[in-house]
């Protein structure tokens, strides 16, 4: 049974890969990381260097990630649809769109960071 599922063209990367985007993304802006040493959490240098920049950053990467599931999961099936079977190019298409859309995350976040925070780690604006 496990064979059949795991070969068939609808269990791909894009519909597994979005389905684990939305359900971190929804689960990370419902239920933050308590603080930088919990064992979730968007972690770089930029969003540990404060509280604040931790917090804005976990706020944004789980956005993002909503996103980024929300365009997956409609590729994962149109990519089950148009491949009847598994092969190179399909291999390509859903794997590659996983790893732009999670560099994608990386990159958005490590923007926004910076365009919202200054080198020590203080707000270039205020808060909303």
């Amino acid at each position: 049974m496990w064979h059949h599922l795991v070969h068939n063209t609808f269990f791909n990367a894009d519909l597994v890969g979005g389905l684990l985007f939305l359900i971190m993304g929804y689960y990370v802006s419902r239920r933050p990381p308590s603080g930088m040493k919990a064992i979730f959490g968007y972690r770089t240098v930029l969003s540990t260097r404060n509280a604040d920049t931790w917090k804005e950053a976990n706020l944004f990467a789980a956005r993002f990630s909503i996103r980024i599931g929300v365009v997956l999961v409609p590729l994962g099936i149109i990519m089950g649809i148009l491949f009847r079977k598994p092969g190179q190019g399909f291999y390509m298409f859903t794997v590659g769109s996983v790893a732009v859309a999670a560099l994608m995350l990386l990159g958005n976040t490590e923007w926004y960071l910076t365009q919202t925070f200054d080198d020590q780690g203080i707000r270039k604006f205020p808060s909303r």
